[in-house]
C-alpha cells in the first residue's frame, strides 16, 4: 500500500503552521474547561463537607438563597442518606472515608485468581514430576531467550575451523570420529584397489 501524501500547501495538512495553532488553541481551551469544571466539583465538595461540619457541631447551614426550604432539603439528604447506607454495606467504604463499588467484585476477582494460580501451580507440579527426566535441563537452564556463545562466535574464527557442534563435543568423542573417517577412507581408496589387483 501506498503512503498518504498532503501536500504542504493544502490547508488540512497536518504540519502548517495555522493547524499546528489551532491544535494547541484547542488543547488549551480544553484544559482551561477541564480546570474549570475540577474547580467547580472542588467548590461544591469543600460546601458539601462545610455544611456537614457544620451539621454536625450543631450551627444552622449557611444557605446562598434564603428561600430554599431546609425541610425539604433535609428530606432529600436524609432519604439519600439512608438509601446509600441501606445500598452499600460498611466493607465498600475504604479507611480514608472513599466509597468503592466494585470492592465485593475486586474481592471475587481477586480470590479467582489466586484459586486459578494455585491450580496452575498443582498442574505444572504434576506435569514436572511426570517429565522430570525428559525436560530436566530445560529446567535447570530455562528457556533460553538468546543464542549460547557457542553459536555466537562463528566457524571461522575458531583456530581449528570447528562449527559449534564440533566444539560441544568431547575429545573421545572428537577421536572415534577421526579414527571412523580414517576407516571410511581407507575402505573406499582407488590406490588400495588398484594395489589390491596387482598383488
Amino acid at each position: 500500500m501506498g503512503k498518504l501524501n498532503i501536500a504542504h500547501h493544502k490547508s488540512y495538512h497536518p504540519y502548517r503552521r495555522d493547524n499546528i495553532e489551532k491544535v494547541r488553541q484547542d488543547e488549551e481551551e480544553a484544559r482551561l474547561k477541564e480546570e474549570r469544571e475540577e474547580g467547580r466539583m472542588r467548590m461544591a465538595d469543600a460546601e458539601a463537607r462545610i455544611d456537614l461540619l457544620r451539621q454536625r457541631a450543631g450551627q444552622k447551614k449557611s444557605r446562598k438563597k434564603a428561600d430554599e426550604d431546609d425541610i425539604s432539603f433535609e428530606a432529600i439528604r436524609a432519604a439519600a442518606s439512608t438509601s446509600s447506607e441501606a445500598a452499600l454495606p460498611d466493607s465498600l467504604q475504604t479507611p480514608e472515608g472513599h466509597i468503592n463499588l466494585f470492592a465485593p467484585l475486586e474481592a471475587a476477582a481477586a480470590s479467582q485468581a489466586a484459586e486459578t494460580a494455585l491450580a496452575l501451580v498443582r498442574e505444572h507440579a504434576k506435569q514436572h514430576s511426570i517429565d522430570k527426566g525428559k525436560c530436566k535441563a530445560k529446567d535447570e537452564d530455562g528457556f533460553r531467550l538468546a543464542p549460547s556463545k557457542l553459536d555466537l562466535t562463528p566457524w571461522y574464527v575458531d583456530a581449528e575451523l570447528r562449527s559449534a557442534k564440533e566444539r560441544e563435543q568431547g575429545q573421545h568423542e572428537r577421536e572415534a570420529r577421526r579414527a571412523k573417517d580414517l576407516h571410511l577412507k581407507a575402505d573406499w581408496d582407488p590406490m588400495k584397489a588398484v594395489e589390491e589387483q596387482l598383488a
